[in-house]
């Protein structure tokens, strides 16, 4: 799958990286500690520019530990939520009071880009023959003949019997209808917003990609999984899991760790993306 061209599925994205501060806090609580304290002390010293530009620094310094601690490298958007959850964090704490010291799971945000919302333009109708059509439409070669002389073709236009006002707002009404359909649908599977909150899948499948990410192999996810829940999933279909919820989100999974690509093992996962 082309990383740099799909649409992510924003709403799993979300799930992931909710999944992650669940499961996996130290990411996000490292944020806290390392970045957070550090942004309101610059918020209260400096002003809002120079403050900002220090906490980008700052994050991008968090971020490059990771990368070195886990030896891969975070993709942008990842960032990005970093920089979008301490500004959330800060108004949390400066305008509603909260606290996040010892608090679990801390809250996270991502606000997707315009790159990342690109398939969501404007809806723009593209309506068909949008004019009052004649009942009895001119022939070819009437119509070149009417148009050759032009007093002709504006006394056509203006006696020619045409559909009437009913016929023609019921007929541009259904075109316009059936795309605007066309365009919510299209919207809604890109952000996935009419059951992102209720669908159980997406919150398991985004904690095992997180899981997964985290240096949990398969047979781990799956140890887990049966400490949690009463499911009994199999190693491969949580690797599958795993790749089709990192697909949709446009997710780089992580490199394998060394080894071959055993069933049940995290190389698996990339043996069987090798395939595509």
């Amino acid at each position: 799958m082309d990383h740099d061209c799909a649409a992510p599925d924003i709403a799993r994205r979300k799930a992931y990286l909710e999944a992650i501060s669940l499961y996996c806090p130290a990411f996000w609580e490292s944020l806290r500690d390392e970045v957070f304290v550090s942004a309101m002390s610059l918020w209260s010293r400096q002003n809002k520019t120079d403050a900002d530009q220090e906490i980008y620094r700052l994050r991008d310094e968090w971020i490059a530990r990771w990368e070195e601690q886990q030896q891969w490298r975070h993709e942008v958007w990842i960032a990005e939520a970093a920089a979008d959850t301490v500004w959330l964090w800060r108004a949390l704490v400066t305008h509603r009071g909260e606290s996040l010291e010892n608090r679990h799971p801390l809250p996270v945000t991502y606000s997707p880009g315009e790159a990342e919302l690109s398939p969501l333009k404007p809806f723009v109708p593209d309506l068909e023959d949008a004019f009052f059509k004649p009942l009895q439409p001119l022939s070819p070669s009437e119509a070149a003949t009417m148009k050759s002389v032009p007093f002709m073709e504006r006394l056509l236009e203006s006696a020619i019997e045409r559909e009437t006002a009913n016929q023609f707002r019921s007929r541009l009404r259904s075109q316009f209808n059936e795309q605007l359909e066309v365009y919510i649908k299209t919207f809604e599977r890109t952000l996935r917003l009419r059951d992102f909150y209720c669908a159980h899948e997406i919150h398991r499948d985004a904690a095992w990609t997180a899981l997964f990410q985290f240096g949990k192999s398969p047979s781990e996810i799956k140890e887990w999984t049966s400490e949690q829940t009463d499911c009994r999933d199999s190693e491969s279909r949580i690797a599958n899991v795993v790749k089709e919820f990192a697909n949709k989100a446009v997710i780089k999974l992580r490199p394998p760790k060394a080894g071959r690509a055993t069933k049940g093992s995290s190389n698996a996962i990339h043996a069987e993306n090798a395939k595509k």
